[in-house]
């Protein structure tokens, strides 16, 4: 017989395993936060970064967003991410893809630390997916399947 699942209530169940995991982490001194790092005012991405943080907000999760204009050069782009891996209070990057040039994604997905890497867009985060190890996250839509 089917069974008709309902998605609010997985999704709360959910959003309280995070909140008790994030107060756990808070209880030890570690306030959990995640880099948003968005080149351009793509519509797609910015809805999805609006509802991103406010699931952060809920759970308690700070989030700190790198914005930058469309037009901004490979360096400048790079320097954020350098900046990124080198801040010891940020723990995730999630960094809005496809960028316009092909070249500086490359460069920024191999340049981001897998440990902060929360998209799986790091090549040690993918083979973290296939050999099972724990370098980096799966990617979120995977994950959630």
């Amino acid at each position: 017989m089917a069974e008709i699942l309902k998605g609010l209530p997985a999704a709360s169940a959910i959003t309280e395993e995070l909140i008790t995991r994030c107060n756990s982490l808070k209880s030890k001194g570690i306030i959990p936060a995640l880099a948003m790092l968005r080149v351009g005012e793509n519509q797609s991405d910015i809805s999805y970064e609006t509802g991103a943080s406010k699931r952060c907000e809920k759970i308690g999760i700070n989030v700190k967003k790198y914005i930058l204009p469309k037009e901004s050069k490979k360096e400048k782009i790079l320097n954020v991410i350098n900046e990124i891996n080198n801040d010891k209070n940020i723990h995730g990057c999630l960094m809005f893809r496809p960028l316009e040039d092909k070249d500086t994604e490359l460069e920024a997905c191999r340049l981001l630390l897998p440990e902060k890497d929360s998209d799986c867009m790091t090549s040690e985060s993918l083979s973290g997916v296939f050999t099972g190890s724990d370098t980096g996250y799966p990617p979120c839509t995977a994950q959630a399947c």
